[in-house]
C-alpha cells in the first residue's frame, strides 16, 4: 500500500521562499564589491617652456643722418621676441659723432648726440634717453641693470611688440662750427633675458 503525501504551500510560504531567493540574489553583488574595492591614482603632469629673447626684426644696420650742421633726429624701429623679462644695453664706440678729418683751428670734428631707446611690453613701454658720451664704449664686463645705457623691461615680456632707437643732435655751435667731412659712430645694442 502506498501512501501519497502531498504538501500544499500556502501563499505565505511562497512569499517567504521568494524573499529568501531574492535575498540570495541581492547579497551576491555586495560580496563582489567587498572583494574589488575602487582604487585611485594621482597623475602629476609637468612640462617646461624654454626662455628666449632677441630681435624678431632687428633695427637697420646703418642710419644716414644726412646734413648735420642743423639739429635733427632720426628713428629706426625694430620688433622684439622675448617670452621672458629682459634687459637691453647700448654702447657707443666714440661717445659722439666723430669726423674723419682732424679738427682745424676754430673748427670742431666731434658732434655730441643723444640716444633714445624704447620698447613696448605687455606691462608698459620702458624707455631711456642718454647722451652718447655717458654710454660705455664696449660691452665688456658684467652687464647689470645699473650699467649706463641699460633698459629693463621689469616683469614685462615682448612677443611681437615694437621698439625704436632715436638719434638726435643739436645745431652746431656758431662759435666752433663743424669741419666738413663724414661723421661716424657705432652704436651697439644687446638684448638678453633678465636673470
Amino acid at each position: 500500500m502506498k501512501t501519497l503525501i502531498t504538501t500544499r504551500l500556502t501563499p505565505i510560504c511562497l512569499a517567504a521562499l521568494g524573499a529568501i531567493a531574492l535575498g540570495l540574489v541581492a547579497s551576491t553583488p555586495a560580496r563582489a564589491a567587498a572583494v574589488g574595492a575602487p582604487q585611485g591614482l594621482d597623475l602629476y603632469i609637468t612640462g617646461q617652456v624654454k626662455a628666449h629673447c632677441g630681435f624678431q626684426t632687428p633695427p637697420a644696420s646703418s642710419i644716414d643722418l644726412h646734413e648735420l650742421s642743423q639739429g635733427g633726429s632720426a628713428t629706426v624701429g625694430f620688433t622684439m621676441n622675448c617670452n621672458t623679462p629682459f634687459l637691453m644695453f647700448t654702447a657707443s664706440s666714440n661717445g659722439a659723432l666723430l669726423g674723419d678729418k682732424p679738427a682745424a683751428s676754430g673748427f670742431a670734428n666731434r658732434l655730441p648726440y643723444t640716444v633714445g631707446l624704447s620698447v613696448n611690453t605687455d606691462l608698459g613701454a620702458p624707455s631711456f634717453s642718454q647722451d652718447a658720451s655717458t654710454l660705455p664704449s664696449n660691452m665688456a664686463g658684467n652687464l647689470e641693470e645699473a650699467t649706463p645705457g641699460s633698459l629693463s623691461s621689469g616683469y614685462g615680456v615682448a612677443i611681437g611688440t615694437t621698439g625704436a632707437v632715436t638719434i638726435s643732435w643739436q645745431p652746431q655751435s656758431a662759435a666752433t662750427p663743424l669741419i666738413a667731412g663724414t661723421y661716424r659712430d657705432t652704436l651697439t645694442i644687446i638684448v638678453g633675458a633678465r636673470t
